[in-house]
């Protein structure tokens, strides 16, 4: 990807901890007589509602994983975009230009539920040692599943190592869902921009967040 190269051999934090989960799971497998999957959640906290006699010092492996995106991710990319009506619209160009060699400098990622293909993705510029966070897409029918999140904690680590001090971004007012998340991974009102966006006319309402 442009200004981005070498991206495909770095390990988020996700892929860390379900390669140790993997192997701690490999390793113990001759003291497991039988297994029994008790489901999927998002987070914790999900976890600790549906089985509380867990204890709150159980851990989990999500069943997401970000990585950085590829050129061979944008046909699902444009998929995903095109399903969240409250996404930013990019033609294909503005995608391909992303993997161009003579691009402005991005960090792109993508998650992924197991095998099942791309649920998400976020894109964002880095200009001197800020980030602004230009789009951030979750598959519609797997909101509200921690992905929106995940996306917005492994942009701030990658950003993080690479010297960025501060991502920041504009929204919808109306955009309640996307305020949330935002606000839930750190991020804080930063000021507004009146009659920002078009069809309809809305202020826009900045967030950013210090790294």
């Amino acid at each position: 990807m442009a200004g981005d190269r070498g991206a495909a051999g770095i390990r988020t934090e996700a892929e860390r901890e379900s390669a140790a989960y993997h192997l701690i799971d490999a390793r113990c497998e001759h003291l497991t007589e039988s297994e029994e999957l008790l489901g999927d959640f998002a987070d914790l906290l999900s976890l600790h509602v549906a089985l509380p006699a867990l204890g709150p010092t159980t851990q989990v492996a999500s069943v997401h994983t970000v990585r950085p995106a590829q050129a061979d991710d944008i046909p699902q990319m444009l998929r995903l975009e095109q399903s969240a009506s409250r996404a930013a619209h990019w033609p294909k160009t503005a995608y391909e230009a992303i993997f161009q060699s003579n691009a402005p400098r991005r960090i792109a990622l993508v998650a992924t539920r197991l095998e099942q293909g791309l649920c998400g993705f976020v894109i964002a510029r880095i200009v001197a040692d800020e980030c602004e966070l230009e789009n951030i897409v979750v598959d519609p029918a797997e909101i509200r599943q921690g992905i929106g999140s995940l996306l917005l904690q492994e942009l701030s680590g990658i950003a993080r190592t690479r010297g960025i001090h501060r991502i920041f971004l504009e929204v919808r007012e109306s955009n309640s869902a996307a305020r949330e998340l935002y606000e839930k991974g750190g991020f804080a009102r930063d000021g507004e921009r009146s009659a920002y966006y078009s069809d309809p006319v809305e202020k826009a309402i900045l967030y950013a967040r210090r790294l």
